[in-house]
């Protein structure tokens, strides 16, 4: 009967939200988020214009990706509290980003002749 009753009051395992971001769309999302947030700082903006600008960019990239601001925001506390799953998260997006800027650098460098 102890058992029993430990069992029930313990902790329940919920399962993820419906609308849960797969790993791949939080990497994506977060990739288009740094970038974002990169053009707003290098517009060298006072803090208050910069966040509207960051605000504005934002709500674009959530329209562009066709991702609701609530569903990434559940989808990051869902993954903050799995710690090995956000880890392959932001290894992905650091490795997507080191990636984008070895293609800029290549792009930008001049060409020999």
């Amino acid at each position: 009967m102890i058992m029993l009753l430990a069992v029930s009051c313990g902790e329940r395992e919920t399962g993820p939200p419906p609308d849960l971001l797969s790993r791949e769309k939080m990497v994506a999302v977060m990739v288009e988020m740094y970038v974002v947030e990169e053009k707003t700082t290098r517009l060298e903006l006072p803090s208050d214009s910069s966040k509207k600008v960051f605000d504005l960019l934002k709500a674009r990239l959530y329209t562009k990706t066709g991702v609701a601001d609530s569903t990434f925001k559940k989808s990051f506390d869902y993954y903050m509290n799995r710690p090995q799953d956000m880890e392959l998260i932001y290894t992905a997006l650091v490795d997507t980003l080191n990636l984008k800027e070895q293609r800029a650098t290549v792009r930008q460098a001049p060409e020999k002749e």
